[in-house]
Parts: C-alpha cells; sequence; structure tokens
C-alpha cells in the first residue's frame, strides 16, 4: 500500500461499502466513523507503512464487535 494522501483515498474505496466515512478535524487528523457509532482517528499523512495497515486492523476489530 502507497504512503500518503492517494492511500488514504484507497483505504476509503475499500472501507466505504463496508460501513466506513471519512472527515478531516480541525487538527488535520482523519475522524473514521462507522455506521454503528463507532470512530476511529488517524493521520492525515501517514508516515510509515505500517500505518494503514493498523488502521484497517482496527477497523476489522469494530467491525467484529458490532456484528
Amino acid at each position: 500500500m502507497k504512503i500518503g494522501r492517494h492511500c488514504i483515498k484507497e483505504v476509503l474505496s475499500r472501507v466505504k461499502a463496508r460501513g466506513w466515512s471519512a472527515e478531516i478535524t480541525n487538527g488535520g487528523h482523519i475522524r473514521w466513523r462507522h455506521r454503528s457509532g463507532a470512530f476511529l482517528f488517524g493521520s492525515a499523512a501517514p508516515g510509515d507503512s505500517r500505518s494503514m495497515k493498523n488502521l484497517m486492523a482496527q477497523m476489522k476489530r469494530v467491525e467484529m464487535r458490532v456484528v
């Protein structure tokens, strides 16, 4: 997975169908909100290749709790 703004769009396109949306906070981070009401925060400019993979793993954990 790429690092930078393009990976945010890539993640959003992957998780939109699973009930996630994204919005930018005043501090420049991204608030990922699930349709269940759960939310996660992430960096708008991830610094390493693991950050997006970690975010995806956190999203899966939220989805497992919702079901």
